[in-house]
């Protein structure tokens, strides 16, 4: 599996790395769990919304700046999610 958006060691520097490295579109790449550990499609929809990223936008592309977005609203969403049950 791979980055975990609970736990404390989330690499996601090692995450970064693999993203802006793929021609895939950033909304597939966070439903691939190999990549993101935990998001569906739900959350998917959410965390890019909040981050103001269309979905479409390719993992090289989409710089890393865009990607910090993408991962604290990750985090923040799952444990919202955690939390309200």
């Amino acid at each position: 599996l791979g980055q975990d958006p609970l736990r404390e060691d989330a690499d996601a520097d090692l995450l970064f790395a693999k993203v802006s490295q793929s021609k895939k579109r950033i909304g597939e790449l966070l439903m691939d769990q190999s990549l993101f550990c935990g998001p569906g499609n739900i959350y998917r929809a959410e965390i890019l919304f909040k981050a103001g990223v269309h979905p479409n936008v390719p993992g090289r592309e989409l710089g890393r700046a865009r990607f910090d977005v993408v991962w604290e609203h990750t985090v923040l969403l799952l444990r919202r999610g955690v939390e309200s049950g």
